[in-house]
């Protein structure tokens, strides 16, 4: 077929990372394996708030040099709060560092499913849809605020951003005693959990 020189957006494969971001001046650099840097326009970012080293996906039209970046969009799906929602205080560091921990591990689980008990929500996690039973656990204690079906499949767990604490506040109180968890299954689906201390336990090999 004879090329009528359109030019053609591609959707490259390799990963791709955040090298620089500035929101002041509207300004970002991309880098992957096959290119030291690529800048892009904040204009076509879908969100504002990128950190270095953040992996994304990237949009190129491959006719032009150097490469033109027509879109960029993160990984890690972002929630937003409504606009009204009232602004709360940032965890406390102690409980930042202890609640990362047990969410470090519990992350890269292909599926989940909630137990409640008396006195905490456990999430079970495998990577073989329960055939053996669970391979591990998240367990939330003392939960004041659940929003998480019985069964999904987690993409991303994390502490709650501001966002989604800021929404949060709006079901329930949050202080910065109160450990907010986030289960991430795609773009359109957040999943929350508000505890008093959350920990992580392996239960099978």
């Amino acid at each position: 077929m004879a090329d009528d020189g359109a030019p053609r957006e591609v959707l490259l494969v390799s990963e791709w990372r955040i090298l620089s971001w500035s929101r002041e001046l509207g300004r970002g650099a991309l880098t992957s394996p096959h290119f030291a840097r690529v800048d892009f326009d904040a204009a076509v970012a879908d969100v504002d708030d990128f950190t270095i080293g953040e992996i994304v996906h990237v949009e190129l039209d491959a006719s032009t040099t150097p490469l033109h970046v027509r879109r960029v969009w993160p990984d890690l799906p972002r929630f937003r709060a409504r606009s009204d929602a009232p602004e709360v205080p940032a965890l406390d560091d102690e409980l930042v560092r202890d609640a990362e921990g047990a969410i470090q591990l519990a992350n890269g689980w292909t599926d989940a499913r909630v137990v409640l008990a008396a006195d905490h929500v456990r999430i079970e996690l495998d990577d073989d849809a329960f055939a053996y039973g669970p391979s591990a656990a998240l367990d939330a204690f003392q939960p004041t605020y659940l929003e998480v079906p019985a069964t999904f499949e987690p993409r991303f767990i994390q502490l709650a951003a501001s966002a989604g604490r800021s929404y949060l506040a709006t079901r329930v109180d949050v202080s910065s005693r109160d450990i907010a968890v986030a289960f991430i299954e795609d773009e359109q689906h957040f999943y929350f959990i508000v505890a008093n201390r959350i920990s992580f336990t392996r239960l099978r090999k």
